[in-house]
């Protein structure tokens, strides 16, 4: 056999004669593949893709894709039921303590303490793991963990046993915190870099969600008296989440090079305290969550005593936070591909500057809109940065050690949260409540210098894993 050279030649410089024979030149076939060569080129022939073999008749890049979408729509339906049963929990524990157990407030706030800590002790071995194993069996793990736990908690309200209630709420933190981080390894192992941003949104969506209507939910079954039901729905929303995750299949998640070494904690603290974005986001972060501790402890006593509104002002402006929250996810889960990162690096951190000097401006008896505003901004802006900093997160920390970097700014955040509740209750006891609200104006404003004065304000894009993709050049 012959086969046929195609070699084209141009007519302007060679001749009609030149081109035909260009055309029809021809070479001997290379000889025919016999033996294990001929094995080999038909064991690989075997593997390349066939469109009849495709679902529908879709391509490999089709099926990828699908796949990527259905393990992120199991994720996003397990953290629907993860956050409202945190939710549930949340709001639930210190009524019921007080209703059913009768506890005194300081017991209450010993419970409420309780739900704080599985994110201040719980985070850092929980990333470890999420580095070490699969993150969708730690997932799995802490879907169970919650499911039980609830369950437990539901038991110990009807032996009114106060011990075991609390041990039991312990217990159902654990697994919330457990989720929470597995789904933030698990994101980038099933999307593309550039579908970060709206993925994450898809993610946070549910907490934000839950925030706003779990309450409702738990008030409508205590003023029932169902409080051994109350935690029962809770167990059974983390059994939603368990069921889904069941389906998340070890297939849909892209398999990596896990880290087997101790010191990857190590490298993660190294990496977040060294790295031009890792750091700013950390402390943005930090700073942030230091002043909203303060708010939630002077709001209360800034808007009765200073403004002169009544108490269940308060109320409603945390419910106007979280349709602030709910209103910014769904923004980036929208429009995070047409919008840089730059933009909501900055945004977030000035408009909580924005909500809070709005708060010390407003004069007494001025109009309830503005405090609302106020707060909605507040939920609004860093809803857009939670969502724009963990997708930066994920570009830029090596996937071996993301678990534990994540760890490492969880547990700060909600340190720094901790901390800023306890400056807030020394500021109330040796000053008025005006001055504390000026503390957390200024708290916000160092958050957003960071963030100014920083590398988040050169990102340009989500799409590149190198720090200089993500950067603007000088």
């Amino acid at each position: 056999m012959r086969q046929v050279q195609w070699r084209l030649r141009s007519p302007h410089r060679h001749g009609t004669h030149d081109v035909i024979h260009a055309l029809f030149a021809t070479k001997p076939c290379p000889p025919r593949a016999t033996g294990r060569q001929a094995s080999v080129f038909t064991s690989n022939m075997r593997r390349l893709p066939n469109r009849r073999d495709s679902p529908a008749g879709s391509s490999p890049v089709e099926r990828v894709h699908r796949t990527g979408s259905s393990a992120l729509s199991r994720l996003t339906v397990a953290a629907y039921g993860i956050h409202i049963s945190d939710q549930i929990g949340l709001v639930a524990t210190p009524i019921i303590a007080a209703l059913v157990f009768e506890a005194s407030p300081a017991t209450v706030g010993t419970l409420v303490a309780l739900q704080s800590l599985p994110h201040l002790v719980g985070s850092v071995p929980t990333g470890v793991l999420v580095d070490r194993f699969r993150p969708e069996r730690i997932a799995l793990a802490s879907a169970s963990l919650s499911t039980i736990g609830f369950a437990l908690v539901a038991i110990a309200v009807s032996l009114k046993s106060i011990g075991w209630f609390a041990v039991m709420i312990l217990l159902s933190g654990l697994g919330v915190v457990g989720f929470a981080l597995a789904a933030l390894s698990l994101i980038p192992r099933v999307v593309e870099s550039s579908g970060l941003a709206a993925s994450n949104a898809r993610i946070e969506l549910p907490r934000a969600v839950a925030g706003v209507f779990a309450p409702l939910y738990v008030g409508l079954l205590i003023n029932s008296g169902s409080f051994t039901l109350t935690f029962l729905m809770a167990s059974s929303a983390s059994a939603f989440a368990l069921g889904s995750l069941l389906r998340l299949a070890r297939s849909d998640v892209r398999a990596d090079i896990r880290s087997g070494s101790r010191s990857s904690l190590n490298q993660a603290l190294k990496l977040v305290l060294r790295h031009p974005l890792l750091r700013p986001i950390a402390a943005t972060a930090v700073f942030w969550s230091l002043a909203f501790g303060v708010v939630i402890v002077a709001a209360v006593p800034y808007l009765t005593e200073h403004l002169t509104e009544k108490p269940e002002t308060f109320g409603v402006a945390m419910a106007f936070l979280g349709l602030g929250s709910v209103a910014g996810i769904w923004a980036m889960r929208v429009a995070a591909g047409r919008i840089q990162p730059r933009l909501v690096l900055l945004f977030g951190p000035a408009s909580s500057v924005a909500a809070a000097a709005t708060l010390t401006a407003v004069p007494r008896g001025t109009f309830v809109t503005v405090i609302m505003f106020a707060f909605f901004l507040m939920g609004f802006g860093p809803s857009m940065w939670l969502v724009a900093q963990n997708a930066i997160r994920q570009a830029v920390t090596p996937i071996q050690v993301l678990g534990s970097v994540n760890a490492v700014i969880h547990t700060g955040i909600h340190g720094s949260r901790a901390v800023g509740a306890a400056v807030g209750g020394v500021l109330l006891g040796g000053v008025d409540p005006q001055a504390a609200i000026l503390v957390v104006t200024s708290l916000f404003l160092c958050s957003f210098s960071v963030a100014a004065f920083s590398g988040l304000r050169k990102v340009r894009s989500y799409e590149s894993t190198s720090l200089d993709g993500l950067l603007e050049g000088a």
